[in-house]
């Protein structure tokens, strides 16, 4: 499996992906609240293109009469 393939596969679940910095957890991508995608043609671009070793984030949105809700959780010695 790819990421691309698996960008695609969240967006088939009606999810709205964005770039993720390699390494990291933060957005790779300007504006990404305003252009975070479920479109298959849009994320074949970016993950073929640009951003083709960049990870996956999913946009927290709401999802017909509920919302994604996102938790990240660090350990730290």
């Amino acid at each position: 499996m790819s990421i691309l393939h698996d960008a695609l596969h969240y967006a088939n679940l009606g999810f709205h992906v964005i770039p993720i910095k390699p390494g990291g957890k933060h957005p790779g991508i300007a504006e990404w609240q305003n252009i975070a995608s479920n479109k298959p043609d849009t994320i074949r671009d970016w993950w073929t293109g640009r951003y083709s070793n960049y990870g996956i984030g999913i946009a927290p949105r709401p999802y017909g009469d509920r919302y994604l809700f996102i938790v990240d959780i660090d350990e730290h010695d």
